[in-house]
C-alpha cells in the first residue's frame, strides 16, 4: 500500500529540522509538522559544541554557521567572588577539526528551516499542524491523525519520529500514563542583552558556587555600523541574517555585542508553597526574582547586576526532567 511519507517528523525545532536534512541526505523522503505557527518560538542563545558543528557541517551548513555565529576562543571559570579559577581553549584551539559556536537560537532555527525548504521543498514543513494520535500496523506503517488548518485528517508514513519537545504527543502515545516531568529543585533564568564585549569578546564565562551559577557567552561579534539589523552578526559588518523578526532583545548599537546569559539557582522547595509550576521556556521572569542572588557579582570587566538589569526580556522556568525509559 502506498504511503504519504517515508518518515514523518513531529516538531520543527533544532532536532526535528536537522533530522529532516539528515534523512534527505540519506535519500529518505521526510516531511515535518509543527504545532506552532510562524514565526517559530525564538528562545535565547545556543552553544554548539564541535560534535554538533561537525554534524551540521556534514549537512552543508558550515559556511552559514561561520557567517552568523560566534566561535568562542576560551572557556573561563570563576568563583562567585570573581576570582579566576581556570581556563581552557575552545573548538579549534582545543584540537577539534571544527570550531565551537554560539548563536541566537532563532537564527539557528531559521537557518535550518530555510535549508529544509530549499532542499526538501517549500511544503516540507507545515506549521500550525499537530499530531493528535497515531496507530501502527505491520503491513501499512503508521497512520497519523493531524489537526491543522481547521480540519483533522490522517496521513500515512513508514515511520513517525517524535521531536516535539517536553510535552511530546508521540512519546505520550507510546508511553501512556507516564508521570509528568519532575522539578530538579533548580530554577533557570535566561536573557539576551546588548552589551559591550567582555573578557575580550570571545570568552564563555562560567561562575558560581553554593548552588548559584552563571553562564555568559556572546552570540554576536561587536557591531560596527550603527543599529543592528535583525539577527545579523556574521564575522564583520554588513552580514545581517535575513531571517524573521528580532523578537527577544533590543538591537545592539555600535561597539556592542549580544550576550546570552543563563542564571541557575537551587531553591528550597518549601520556598515555593504553590510548587514550581509547569516548565515553559517562553515564561516571563522578573528581575526582582533573579537579581538578589547576584548582588555584588563582578567578573573581570563584567558587572553582573548591571547586565541582568539591562536585559529587555527575562525568561524564567523550573529545570525539569523525566526518568529514563526502560
Amino acid at each position: 500500500m502506498p504511503v504519504d511519507h517515508d518518515v514523518l517528523v513531529s516538531g520543527a525545532g533544532i532536532g526535528g529540522l536537522t533530522l529532516a536534512l539528515a534523512l534527505h541526505a540519506a535519500g529518505i523522503r521526510a516531511a515535518v509538522v509543527e504545532a506552532a505557527d510562524l514565526p517559530l518560538p525564538a528562545g535565547t542563545g545556543v552553544s554548539l559544541p564541535p560534535s554538533a558543528v561537525a554534524e551540521l557541517t556534514a549537512l552543508g551548513l558550515g559556511e552559514m554557521l561561520a557567517r552568523h555565529a560566534v566561535a568562542p576562543a576560551v572557556l573561563s571559570h570563576y568563583d562567585r567572588h570573581g576570582c579566576h579559577l581556570w581556563s581552557e581553549p575552545r573548538g579549534l584551539g582545543l584540537g577539534h577539526p571544527v570550531p565551537q559556536y554560539s548563536i541566537h537560537r532563532a537564527a539557528l532555527q531559521d537557518l535550518l528551516l530555510q535549508a529544509v525548504r530549499a532542499r526538501l521543498g517549500a511544503d516540507a514543513v507545515r506549521t500550525s499542524t499537530a499530531v493528535v494520535r497515531f496507530h501502527q500496523s505491520e503491513s501499512e506503517g503508521v497512520g497519523v491523525t493531524l489537526r491543522g488548518g481547521g480540519r483533522v485528517r490522517t496521513e500515512t508514513a513508514l515511520a513517525l519520529i517524535g521531536a516535539d519537545g517536553l510535552r511530546s504527543a508521540v512519546r505520550a502515545g507510546l508511553h501512556p500514563g507516564e508521570a509528568p516531568p519532575g522539578w530538579s529543585g533548580v530554577w533557570l533564568w535566561r536573557g539576551l542583552v546588548p552589551w559591550q564585549p567582555v573578557l575580550g569578546g570571545r570568552t564563555v564565562v562560567v561562575a558560581g558556587g553554593g548552588g548559584v551559577r552563571l553562564h555568559v557567552h556572546p552570540v554576536s561579534y561587536p557591531y560596527d555600523n550603527g543599529p543592528q539589523p535583525p539577527y545579523g552578526y556574521g564575522n564583520g559588518p554588513g552580514a545581517p541574517y535575513p531571517g524573521g523578526p528580532y523578537r527577544d532583545a533590543s538591537l545592539p548599537r555600535r561597539g556592542q555585542a549580544l550576550l546570552h546569559w543563563t542564571a541557575s539557582v537551587r531553591l528550597d522547595p518549601e520556598a515555593l508553597p504553590g510548587g514550581a509550576g509547569a516548565a515553559d521556556w517562553n515564561r516571563r521572569g522578573r528581575l526582582a526574582e533573579v537579581l538578589p542572588h547576584y548582588a555584588g557579582w563582578r567578573i573581570g570587566d563584567l558587572d553582573v547586576p548591571a547586565l541582568l538589569a539591562a536585559t529587555p526580556r527575562i525568561h524564567g522556568s523550573p529545570l525539569v526532567g523525566r526518568a529514563p525509559l526502560r
